[in-house]
């Protein structure tokens, strides 16, 4: 089961090359913060933009840095049925935990056609899937009785949701039982979504500040409701300010401020305004992620 808090991976680059040095130790920085898991290749870590070689790489290392000590899961879904299955097949080789496999967007499925989708991935795959619905970006929504028919086959063990609609956490809950993980998709939607029976979330905020979201799920789970209000009081703002552009912009230079990551994004993605640089170091600051040091040990490149 998929629970805890689950880090979108950025992907760091160097004069247009994936920095694998930095990519390995922030893998590890991650892991020693004590995250239940990492996404790799997801659309945080700009896995559209990434060649089938690049994504095999990040694969590579993460298994390799992390070592069993957390799980690691393989951003692998594309528009294609085809290329989706050719990349969950190229993760499950890499020895992840499992496979992220976005609704394909723009061309709006209807939902038959999305189960079958998924299906064909499953039946030709030996690992885990979670499903991950974001109808914002995609076009298209992945329903709830989908979702509910999905959950019966042997290997698909949790859905990643970013619709605002938090009733439908409520409404699957009670239909896909306890063992099929239900997880935030949206880091703003990560709080209400544990009240309402959420386990998790897969955060791209928690590049930069795990253990605020790590402490939110520790207070929770304790029934500490003190400490909750606390977390989640600084979470918020902070939660604010890493949208202040499109991701993954506002993220990969909070964690260029943590260590020795560059700047560097794909196009279409542009570097941020001095104003968005702004609001973005006084958030670290306030949740305490950053006192103008570096903190994450990178190596030079």
């Amino acid at each position: 089961m998929f629970n805890g808090i689950i880090t979108a991976l950025i992907t760091p680059f160097r004069d247009e090359k994936i920095d694998e040095a930095a990519f390995a130790d922030l893998v590890n920085w991650q892991i020693e913060q004590g995250v239940a898991g990492i996404v790799v290749g997801g659309t945080t870590g700009e896995g559209m933009l990434l060649s089938h070689e690049e994504l095999k790489k990040l694969l590579e290392i993460s298994v390799k840095v992390s070592g069993g000590r957390a799980k690691v899961i393989a951003g692998a879904g594309v528009v294609s049925t085809e290329e989706t299955l050719a990349l969950t097949q190229q993760a499950e080789g890499c020895g992840v935990d499992g496979a992220l496999i976005i609704t394909p967007w723009y061309v709006r499925p209807n939902q038959e056609s999305l189960f079958e989708h998924y299906r064909k991935v499953h039946d030709q795959t030996n690992i885990p899937l979670l499903l991950y619905n974001n109808p914002v970006r995609t076009g298209v929504d992945l329903e709830v009785d989908t979702v509910v028919k999905l959950s019966q086959l042997k290997r698909v063990e949790g859905l990643k949701d970013a619709s605002p609609d938090l009733s439908r956490v409520q409404k699957l809950r009670p239909c896909v039982g306890h063992e099929f993980s239900l997880m935030a998709g949206d880091d703003t939607l990560y709080v209400p979504h544990l009240a309402v029976g959420g386990d998790g979330v897969i955060s791209s905020s928690a590049n930069a500040a795990p253990k605020l979201f790590i402490a939110i799920q520790k207070a929770w789970a304790a029934g500490d409701l003190y400490g909750f209000e606390q977390a989640r009081d600084a979470l918020y703002p902070f939660i604010q300010a890493m949208g202040v552009a499109s991701n993954p912009q506002p993220i990969k230079f909070a964690a260029s401020l943590l260590g020795n990551i560059t700047l560097e994004t794909r196009l279409p993605f542009e570097p941020l305004s001095s104003d968005e640089c702004e609001i973005i170091r006084n958030a670290l600051k306030a949740v305490g992620a950053w006192n103008e040091q570096p903190s994450l040990k990178v190596a030079p490149a």
